[in-house]
């Protein structure tokens, strides 16, 4: 956050937090603004947006550190972190198709050239038209 970087992720279950402000609080959707962190060195506090959706019987939960909901709303939120697991899934699908299923690797090099081939290939379809789109923010 400190690099202009932001972030979307889940928040644990049971996580201790203190709201700040409440941007929306209706049926479907909670949006508000908390701080989270115990205030050591090692967990600071810090400000973000903890978006929650209603989904069904249950809630699904993201944390954001863009603050401002007109900048980023909170259902484009829930869809742009399901939007990220649809990109793994596509890379495991190419893996176990070109067998390098039990291959592990960190590379984000590696992981382009599988994307991109498998695109490339057929053996995936993607909304993107390159993989490279796929690495951009």
């Amino acid at each position: 956050m400190d690099r202009g970087i932001d972030f979307i992720t889940r928040i644990k279950k049971g996580a201790s937090y203190q709201v700040e402000q409440v941007l929306t609080n209706s049926y479907d959707i909670s949006d508000r603004i908390i701080k989270i962190g115990s205030g050591t060195p090692k967990t600071p506090i810090v400000r973000v947006r903890l978006v929650e959706i209603r989904s069904g019987k249950g809630w699904h939960s993201y944390l954001t550190s863009v603050l401002d909901p007109q900048i980023l709303p909170p259902y484009v939120v829930a869809d742009l972190y399901r939007r990220r697991w649809r990109i793994e899934d596509a890379f495991c699908i190419v893996k176990r198709l070109l067998n390098l299923s039990y291959l592990w690797t960190g590379s984000r090099n590696f992981r382009f050239w599988i994307l991109d081939f498998g695109l490339k290939e057929g053996l995936i379809c993607c909304p993107f038209t390159t993989a490279s789109s796929l690495f951009l923010p």
